[in-house]
């Protein structure tokens, strides 16, 4: 199987809202969540933009 071509961004996304939703609408994770994305993305700031704007609940 080519993973080269899956949406990794919008995977990411989708695991985070399911998680949220999972978590009761914890919002102190989500924005943990956002905190560990912004460490890990921190020089692709428009990759980061992308996932951050498709988990917006």
């Amino acid at each position: 199987m080519d993973m080269r071509s899956a949406p990794v961004d919008g995977l990411i996304a989708a695991v985070i809202r399911e998680v949220y939703q999972l978590r009761r609408l914890d919002r102190d994770w989500l924005v943990q969540a956002g905190r560990v994305l912004n460490v890990q993305l921190k020089d692709d700031y428009d990759r980061l933009r992308t996932i951050l704007a498709q988990i917006h609940p």
